[in-house]
């Protein structure tokens, strides 16, 4: 085993690669172990020798799996460790319900927007002139209680922690440059080009 020091960012990029080596060392696996050699007679020197090296390629693609699947496991939970112990996890947590805040603000402002057909219900006072009747039925008046400013508030609302997320992902790239110690095996490290 080797101890290494790396930045956080640099540690999310190794489980990205050890997660992708996850894939490959199970679909060698599976494809290695599968690989059966149908025989209509006894089987020569050089197929007893192919089925051997089958199942030692899928016998080791299995072992490697076992290896990255430790490996991926113990280095997820040093991320997560440092995500929390330098206040990572809670900025991630601010940055999403803001998306989430953003996201409402911006359907609602647009739903709820008055325009050109609505008319402001303390506008339908008794001497409002209704619309005439057609031949689909009574005039009708789309009513709504919402204001411009209404509006411009939840606007500057989704300004505002747009700004906010601006900021708050500048405090990300910072804390994701603090450092880490992580251990991986030596069998690993050229793999994933350390």
């Amino acid at each position: 085993m080797s101890k290494l020091t790396v930045t956080l960012n640099r540690a999310h990029k190794i489980a990205e690669r050890l997660s992708a080596g996850l894939g490959e060392a199970r679909d060698l696996a599976s494809a290695r172990g599968a690989a059966a050699v149908n025989l209509t007679a006894r089987p020569t020197t050089e197929q007893v020798g192919y089925i051997r090296s089958q199942a030692a390629v899928a016998l080791k693609a299995v072992e490697r799996f076992e290896l990255l699947v430790g490996t991926h496991a113990t280095l997820r939970e040093t991320i997560a460790q440092a995500n929390a112990k330098f206040g990572i996890t809670a900025v991630l947590a601010q940055v999403e319900g803001n998306k989430r805040l953003i996201g409402l603000y911006g359907v609602a402002a647009g739903a709820l927007a008055p325009n050109a057909s609505t008319v402001h219900v303390d506008a339908l006072t008794a001497d409002y002139t209704w619309p005439q009747a057609t031949a689909y039925g009574p005039g009708t008046v789309a009513a709504t209680a919402v204001r411009s400013e209404d509006v411009a508030r939840l606007l500057e609302r989704k300004r505002a922690l747009e700004r906010q997320n601006f900021a708050l992902t500048d405090k990300l790239a910072e804390l994701n440059a603090k450092t880490v110690e992580i251990e991986l095996p030596d069998e690993l490290l050229e793999d994933l080009g350390l």
